[in-house]
């Protein structure tokens, strides 16, 4: 990042010390949970690893409003895709699904009253 990319007027493109990142987060998570989205990621549901984009400076990881923004809407777009995967899963199974067994004595009724029905018949 040059001198001229640097805008500091623009808020959501300022640098920001995971610190004063966190204290604008959501939530309000620890220092250490932004160090660690930043440097480990998220394994998100779905499987990839997201990891929130940043800028080390010296011995400081910094970064921006944005970045943190593009970080919650990847996390939660993988979320949705994964919750889509398993109602479409889930849909798929109820028209397998297992039916209980007749209890003996009702199952015995039923198969009198069928070989009686086809005996007036005449069947």
């Amino acid at each position: 990042m040059t001198r001229k990319d640097y805008n500091p007027s623009n808020d959501s493109e300022a640098l920001l010390a995971l610190s004063a990142a966190a204290k604008r987060c959501p939530g309000r998570p620890n220092t250490s949970t932004l160090w660690r989205w930043a440097r480990k990621g998220i394994k998100a549901r779905s499987g990839p690893r997201i990891r929130l984009e940043h800028v080390r400076v010296g011995g400081k990881i910094y970064v921006t409003l944005d970045s943190l923004n593009r970080f919650f809407k990847k996390v939660a777009s993988a979320d949705m895709e994964y919750f889509e995967k398993q109602s479409e899963a889930r849909s798929h199974l109820s028209e397998y699904r297992i039916r209980k067994p007749i209890p003996r004595n009702r199952r015995e009724k039923e198969i009198e009253k069928a070989e009686t029905f086809l005996r007036e018949e005449g069947i």
